[in-house]
């Protein structure tokens, strides 16, 4: 893998918040998650939740939330926020596959 790629395990908002930050500094991320959507534990909750944190303080880096949303999302909100910038140009979802096991690969340089 080249220096300017990485990998993230898990979809969900901390996954999408490190894809993100390093978009914006020039490297391509592979998002690898075993469930078959982006955001998936907010998917499985129930009907009425909202986030418990306000908007301002809970978006991904550099991507407020969509004007008129309220300030504590609900679920399908909070679905359709983090669906829309996983398919942000510059990074690779790749969906239904795990991760068993990490190893640490020395980088070289040039």
């Amino acid at each position: 893998m080249s220096a300017n790629r990485a990998v993230i395990v898990g979809a969900g908002a901390a996954g999408l918040s490190v894809a993100l930050s390093l978009v914006d500094r020039g490297v391509h991320p592979l998002i690898l998650d075993r469930a078959a959507t982006a955001g998936s534990s907010w998917r499985s909750r129930y009907d009425r939740l909202r986030l418990n944190t306000s908007r301002p303080f809970s978006h991904l880096p550099g991507r407020r939330f969509a004007k008129g949303t309220p300030i504590f999302p609900t679920r399908d909100q909070m679905v359709e926020y983090l669906e829309r910038h996983s398919q942000n140009p510059g990074i690779t979802l790749q969906l239904g596959t795990g991760a068993d096991r990490i190893e640490r690969v020395p980088f070289r340089h040039g």
